[in-house]
C-alpha cells in the first residue's frame, strides 16, 4: 500500500479536554457538569468503562433509545478517521456518563484493489484532498487522501476495528462496491447485481471475522443485506430507506431483516409500533437537533442514529417531555 500519512497523538485525550471545555460552554447546565463520570477502572482505556446505574442528571432511569455515532460523530470529530473512532470511544470519560455512545456506525466501500476502506461518498473530491471514484482508484490514492484538512487520512476496515475497542458495538453500513454491472442491452441483471455485492461483503467478511465486536450490517441495497445473510445467517440486518415507509418496510420484511432504518423525515408512532409488533428493533438516521431526538423517545424508538455525542441531554437536563407532551 505504501507509506501512509498517519498523524501521532493521543486522540482520546485530546479529545476529552475539548469535549468537556466546547460542552460546559454551550449548554451551560450545572447538572450536566456535576454528573458523576464514566470511567474505565482498571486504568486500561481499551476495556468497557463503567457507566453509573443512573443515567440521567436527576437520579432517575427513564427509557431512552441508544445512541448511534453516525460516522463516528461526524458532526464532532473529521468523519469515519481513525481520530473519530478513537474520540467517539472515549468521549465520555471526562464528560457525563451518558455521552458516551451505544454504538459506532462507519461506512464501508472498496478500492479498485478491493480493499475495504471506511469512507462515506462515492466520490474522493468533497471530504478530502483528492479526486475521484473510490472503487476506481489505487489503494494509495485512497488512503494516503486527507480528510477535511483534518490530518487525517481514510482508513481500512481493519485498521478500523484495531482502533474500535471490542466492547464497542459497531454498525456496519455498505455502501455501493462499484459501478453498476450493465448486460449490452443497457440493463442491470439481478445476477450481475448480486454478484457485485457478494464479492465486496465476502471481502468485508474476511475482516470482521477476525474481530470480536457486535455488529449489526446496514444498507439501503436490498443486494447487500441478502449478500450478508447468504454469508452468515446469524448476523442481523438494518434495512434502511428515506421516505417511502411503505415501500421501505416492504423490503424490510422480504429480507427478514431484524432492524429497520427509516429517516427521521419518516419515521412515525405507525410504523414503530408495527416494527415491534413484528419483532423489528428501530434505527432512525440522522438525528441533528435535540426536539427531534425528544420525538423520537415518545414514539418508542429504539435507536437514534446522530453527529453529535449530546444530543439526548438538554432536553432530559432541562425537564421537557416530562409530561408525556408530544414535541413538534
Amino acid at each position: 500500500m505504501g507509506d501512509r500519512k498517519r498523524p501521532t497523538r493521543n486522540v482520546a485525550e485530546m479529545y476529552r479536554r475539548r469535549f468537556a471545555r466546547m460542552t460546559g460552554a454551550s449548554l451551560g447546565v450545572a447538572a450536566l457538569g456535576s454528573s458523576v463520570s464514566a470511567r474505565h477502572e482498571s486504568g486500561n482505556p481499551n476495556d468497557r468503562p463503567t457507566i453509573p446505574e443512573s443515567r440521567f442528571p436527576d437520579g432517575t432511569d427513564r427509557e431512552e433509545p441508544t445512541l448511534v455515532a453516525h460516522r463516528c460523530f461526524a458532526g464532532y470529530f473529521p468523519e469515519n478517521t481513525l481520530a473519530a473512532m478513537e474520540g467517539a470511544c472515549h468521549v465520555g470519560d471526562g464528560a457525563s456518563p451518558y455521552t458516551l455512545p451505544d454504538r459506532v456506525e462507519i461506512d464501508l466501500l472498496p478500492t479498485r484493489e478491493e480493499t475495504v476502506v471506511v469512507f462515506h461518498d462515492q466520490r474522493l473530491d468533497d471530504l478530502t484532498d483528492e479526486s475521484g471514484v473510490v472503487w476506481l482508484e489505487d489503494d494509495e490514492t485512497v488512503l494516503n487522501a486527507e480528510v477535511l484538512k483534518s490530518g487525517e487520512t481514510i482508513p481500512t476496515l481493519r485498521e478500523a476495528l484495531e482502533t474500535i475497542p471490542e466492547w464497542m458495538p459497531v454498525q456496519l453500513d455498505i455502501k455501493s462496491p462499484g459501478a453498476t454491472a450493465v448486460t449490452d442491452s443497457g440493463t442491470v441483471t439481478e445476477t450481475s447485481e448480486t454478484a457485485r455485492y457478494r464479492q465486496f461483503i465476502s471481502d468485508v467478511f474476511d475482516v470482521v471475522e477476525e474481530f470480536e465486536h457486535d455488529y449489526v450490517w446496514s444498507s439501503f441495497e436490498d443486494d447487500a443485506l441478502a449478500a450478508v445473510k447468504e454469508f452468515d445467517p446469524d448476523q442481523p440486518i438494518m434495512y434502511l430507506w428515506a421516505d417511502d415507509n411503505e415501500r421501505g418496510y416492504e423490503s424490510a420484511r422480504r429480507l427478514d431483516a431484524e432492524a429497520v432504518g427509516p429517516s427521521v423525515g419518516s419515521v412515525d408512532r405507525d410504523l414503530v409500533e408495527r416494527a415491534h409488533r413484528d419483532g423489528r428493533e428501530v434505527y432512525v438516521y440522522t438525528v441533528t437537533q435535540w426536539h427531534e431526538s425528544e420525538r423520537l423517545r415518545r414514539i418508542g424508538v429504539d435507536h437514534v442514529i446522530s453527529d453529535y455525542p449530546r444530543m439526548r441531554d438538554f432536553g432530559r437536563a432541562q425537564g421537557f417531555g416530562t409530561d408525556g407532551s408530544e414535541i413538534s
